[in-house]
Formats: C-alpha cells, sequence, structure tokens
C-alpha cells in the first residue's frame, strides 16, 4: 500500500492511494472470485463526487487506485465506505490533519518516504 499525502499547512486536501491486492494473500480463490466481492465496493462509490476509486485486475493480483479531493467531497459521504480507512466520525470533520495521519500510519508500521 501506497499513500500519498498533499497538504497546505496541516490540512490534507488530497489523498491518493495505490493498493496491490495479491489474490492468494487476501483469500480469493481466483480473479474472478476477486472481482465477484471487490466490484461491489467500486459501485458503492462510484457518483461520490471528489472521490475516484478504479480496479485493475491481473491473473494474480489487482491493483487498486484510491483519489480523495478534500476541497470537494463531503466528508460525510465517506463514512461508512466500504474499502475507505478513516474514522468514525468523517460526517463532522472539519478537515484531515496530516500530522495525525502521519502518527496514526507510523503507529501501524508505515514507513514515511520522500
Amino acid at each position: 500500500m501506497t499513500l500519498i499525502y498533499t497538504a497546505v499547512g496541516d490540512r490534507v486536501i488530497k489523498q491518493t492511494t495505490r493498493n496491490v491486492i495479491d489474490y492468494q494473500a487476501a483469500g480469493f480463490a481466483d480473479k474472478a472470485q476477486a472481482q465477484e466481492i471487490l466490484d461491489p465496493m467500486l459501485d458503492q462509490a462510484s457518483g461520490i463526487e471528489g472521490y475516484d476509486q478504479s480496479m485493475e485486475y491481473g491473473e494474480t493480483s489487482a491493483v487498486e487506485e484510491v483519489s480523495v479531493d478534500y476541497e470537494v467531497v463531503d466528508m460525510s459521504d465517506l463514512e461508512g465506505l466500504l474499502g475507505f480507512e478513516g474514522s468514525e466520525n468523517m460526517g463532522v470533520a472539519d478537515f484531515i490533519s496530516l500530522s495525525e495521519s502521519r502518527k496514526l500510519l507510523e503507529q501501524q508500521g508505515f514507513t514515511e518516504v520522500e
């Protein structure tokens, strides 16, 4: 998983995520089963302004690309969205904090690359 944050000060204005999903490691039997499970997530997110999600299926893995433009998206639309990693109070959040995001990711074992 690779996350790219664009921020002005501490306010994240855009987040781009790239996930490589290995079918076997994720518990999928094959590409067809992965599509069956993952495609409904794509459908759920379609039509949310400022939120773009795509999936490219290969033979042994899929690559998911997610882009969130926080200057456009209605944060309450993200709450409960399958596959979206966010806090439980997205509907009332004023902004995404870069410093808080960094702390949380480091606690989860991510390393920062510039």
